[in-house]
């Protein structure tokens, strides 16, 4: 578990409004200000060495800040810690890369040079993500309290295997709906033997 609050909002008390959201990210805490955006992030240290977030590219023009696990992180390279395949993902996917994914995360990227966040979630959604788009006010956060404590209105739940690409140039944004399928199908087990086998395959790549 880690948490993380992204918002042009300035935070004036960040103990109030980081409250709940340190909770799941006992390790490190650390506040960021890139361009006109503040970022809170909330560390629990899981896969490679402890990384504090956001996490940028060789440039510094793509940052992100996410909240999970990348199961398949090898896929993209050799890393000191699982983010890094998200922005590698990014840079050779473009807006396609969460579909590339496997693993359990929301996340928040953002392109400078294009102006442009993207935000999204897992296939299930298993990590919680709130937003809200207050006329030129943004704000993002793993839990609905951080965006009410800074007086966030119309603060919904970011839906699940979504990419939500929020436009900078024009504070508008669009949703890219299921982004990932998931074959429900052949996901059904034909004895015991075959579910063994399928459940020993998901503890390996969590380990």
């Amino acid at each position: 578990m880690c948490s993380f609050l992204f918002t042009s909002k300035q935070i004036i008390d960040q103990e109030y409004v980081n409250y709940y959201m340190k909770l799941r990210g006992p390790d490190f805490t650390s506040k960021t200000s890139i361009d006109d955006f503040h970022i809170i992030h909330n560390l629990l240290s899981i896969t490679g060495v402890k990384t504090p977030q956001p996490l940028y590219d060789h440039t510094e023009e793509i940052l992100l800040i996410f909240n999970g696990e990348i199961y398949n992180h090898s896929d993209f390279g050799n890393y000191s810690t699982d983010g890094y395949a998200i922005i590698e993902a990014y840079q050779k996917y473009g807006t396609e890369f969460t579909q590339y994914l496997d693993g359990e995360f929301s996340l928040l990227l953002y392109d400078k040079k294009l102006r442009k966040i993207y935000v999204g979630t897992d296939v299930f959604g298993t990590k919680p993500l709130y937003m809200s788009i207050d006329n030129f006010n943004i704000g993002i956060a793993t839990y609905e309290s951080g965006l009410a404590r800074l007086n966030f209105d119309n603060i919904w739940k970011v839906n699940n295997n979504a990419l939500y690409i929020i436009d900078l140039n024009s504070y508008s944004y669009q949703v890219k709906p299921k982004i990932r399928k998931f074959d429900v199908e052949n996901q059904y087990k034909s004895d015991y033997n075959d579910w063994i086998s399928a459940f020993e395959k998901s503890i390996l790549k969590r380990i």
